[in-house]
């Protein structure tokens, strides 16, 4: 599992432009077990962030979640935490779903405040 790329991709392609700021959104418990343990979503959901951006990156983030309603998900390269070493990985993560891309403001030739959002991930 995991590769040494240390770039972010959608289906084996690297992102034109890396996002600004990116993670694993939190994740809130659906309940608590018998042992008072949280029982967490067996799926999880990455966000990433681009305070700029040109309109050929842009266009890449749109072409990937236009492209996804051929197969109805895409293959994600993220990081995978490494417990053991404390590092992070990179992983691909099939069957995961892009949400649409959003867009802030357009300024100077450059989208601002770009956000997507994937989901359906299994850790």
């Amino acid at each position: 599992m995991g590769s040494a790329l240390s770039y972010l991709g959608i289906n084996g392609v690297q992102l034109i432009l890396q996002p600004a700021t990116h993670g694993w959104v939190s994740r809130d418990p659906l309940d608590i077990d018998g042992n008072g343990h949280p029982i967490y979503p067996s799926v999880r959901q990455y966000e990433m962030n681009w305070e700029f951006i040109d309109e050929n990156s842009f266009g890449q983030i749109l072409g990937f979640w236009i492209t996804q309603s051929l197969s109805g998900s895409v293959v994600a390269t993220l990081p995978y935490w490494q417990p053991m070493s404390g590092t992070y990985m990179m992983n691909d993560y099939t069957g995961c779903v892009l949400y649409e891309p959003q867009p802030g403001d357009y300024f100077m030739g450059y989208r601002t405040n770009v956000k997507l959002l994937i989901g359906n991930i299994r850790t």
